[in-house]
């Protein structure tokens, strides 16, 4: 029901969850009776208990006869492996330095500025509107801020060798932006480093299997499993 008393039908609202122990199995049967009473809702087959755990029983032989979509999956995928990931250090500074020219994602570092709005309030029949008069800005004064030690600030935040920073910021041609807000800047590097990292981790990423070790079948063959998900519906 809502606050005003006035039963809610929706069913993606109306729904009534019990959480109780073996000490409330009375209370619940009477509540499921009343609530059956009222709006004659049966119940039967519509609550689990997620304490009890059954078993599944293989219905079949596990045989190639039997399942051979299943064996021939298996085959793909039993095979032990090991991964190791390829990219070039050529291809790392050219991508990063790609991402620092996109100016949409990595925007020029400028001056901090000040902008004010002055706008006239009508009230309409639709609403509150309001009209742009004048727009100010002002920069502020310049800052000198210290600059940190470039290469270690880069290097603590993603694995690359200190020639690759200097191509990074060589190449980029965004270098003069470090004195106008150093952390401001730096920050975008790492950032622009780090998304050609994940980029070329993804696209170089190699699988190798295990001097042909693979996974036993073992677990199929039990004729009971117990399944590892439960079900509480109420």
């Amino acid at each position: 029901m809502n606050n005003l008393g006035i039963r809610i039908k929706d069913k993606a609202v109306n729904v009534l969850t019990v959480i109780a122990n073996e000490s409330y199995e009375d209370f619940s049967k009477a509540l499921q009776r009343e609530i059956e009473e009222e709006t004659s809702v049966d119940f039967s087959g519509r609550i689990k208990n997620k304490r009890d755990k059954g078993t599944i029983k293989l219905s079949k032989e596990l045989t190639l006869e039997n399942y051979p979509l299943l064996f021939e999956i298996w085959e793909k995928i039993k095979h032990k492996t090991r991964y190791a990931v390829e990219y070039s250090t050529e291809n790392l500074i050219n991508t990063a330095v790609k991402n620092l020219k996109d100016l949409n994602n990595f925007p020029l570092t400028k001056k901090p500025s000040l902008e004010a709005r002055k706008v006239a309030l009508q009230m309409t029949n639709e609403g509150i509107d309001g009209t742009l008069i004048n727009i100010g800005r002002k920069d502020t004064e310049e800052i000198r801020y210290p600059v940190p030690d470039v290469y270690a600030y880069i290097q603590s935040r993603v694995n690359v060798s200190r020639n690759t920073v200097y191509e990074v910021l060589k190449l980029s041609e965004r270098y003069p932006e470090l004195a106008i807000n150093p952390q401001l800047f730096l920050d975008k590097v790492v950032g622009a480093i780090r998304n050609a990292l994940n980029s070329l981790l993804v696209a170089g990423i190699k699988y190798e299997k295990i001097n042909g070790s693979f996974y036993e079948m073992s677990l199929f063959h039990s004729e009971e499993i117990e399944p590892i998900w439960t079900i509480c519906r109420l």
